[in-house]
């Protein structure tokens, strides 16, 4: 090979290596804010599973967030803007069936459009779940005492009704702002499977919350990579990655069953 082949040759291999390394950096670029804003949702949602099970009330996400569809709908329907602050179901499929765009606003409120999100997006999120998140843990004695046993709750005095509107008004903050922004079914995914996870790994809050964040974090780094690598929507592929993790991980506790125990859904709140 001549010497200008050679250079011909080599200029091309490192343009090549130039546009996979702008190609790299690109792809950085989009999945960052989104990624952050799912370890965000993993953080508070995984803590409130661990309450949504204990209290046998696993659907009430799939409730609350329905209604919060079905006001974003309406919102939308009269002129709001979805990524507003102001459009905070089955009544949703019917509502947007009237509008033009409907099938497209009905996709965006089943998995949402998480690959939109911005800084200022993931900032003012974490803001509000770190709030709510300070007032769980305040609270975290009568929460956790009547999430686990709400007789002990009414023998010991604790005002149970007050405490469950403080518990279920927080978590419908939680939500509503969760469905804006991430659609029902990826909310529903955060705030059940990494808490079952736990639950079936662990007995103790403390390593419970761990392997729950742990894993709700690592099925989202992988739902975002094959999402990147496969052209895939990211939302639904982050629903669909949870389910196949549940399903792998129910099959391995087949495979080599561990004792759980009594605590299994016991008192969480017992140590750490």
């Amino acid at each position: 090979m001549s010497g200008a082949s050679r250079r011909r040759s080599g200029d091309a291999g490192a343009a090549e290596g130039t546009g996979d390394d702008e190609m790299s950096a690109e792809l950085l670029d989009l999945m960052l804010f989104p990624f952050l804003m799912c370890l965000v949702l993993t953080g508070i949602h995984a803590y409130l599973g661990f309450h949504v099970i204990a209290r046998e009330v696993v659907f009430v996400d799939i409730a609350l967030a329905q209604i919060a569809a079905l006001g974003a709908t309406a919102a939308f329907l009269v002129g709001y803007e979805l990524e507003t602050w102001e459009s905070y179901a089955a009544g949703a499929v019917l509502l947007a069936d009237r509008s033009p765009h409907g099938a497209e606003h009905l996709r965006g409120m089943l998995v949402g459009s998480i690959l939109s999100v911005r800084g200022a997006d993931v900032l003012k999120v974490a803001l509000l779940y770190a709030l709510v998140g300070l007032f769980h843990w305040l609270c975290r004695r009568p929460f956790f005492l009547i999430s686990t046993d709400p007789d002990a709750a009414y023998r010991a005095g604790w005002r149970v009704r007050w405490w469950d509107f403080a518990f279920y008004a927080s978590f419908g903050v939680v939500v509503t702002s969760s469905v804006r922004i991430a659609g029902v079914l990826l909310v529903f995914s955060y705030l059940i499977v990494p808490a079952l996870a736990g639950i079936l790994l662990a007995t103790r809050i403390g390593p419970r919350l761990a392997v729950g964040w742990l894993f709700g974090a690592g099925v989202s780094i992988l739902a975002m990579v094959a999402s990147a690598v496969l052209d895939l929507p990211t939302g639904a592929t982050v629903v669909c990655a949870f389910g196949l993790s549940l399903l792998a991980l129910g099959l391995l506790l087949r495979l080599w069953p561990r004792p759980l125990g009594p605590a299994a859904l016991g008192d969480p709140g017992g140590s750490a």
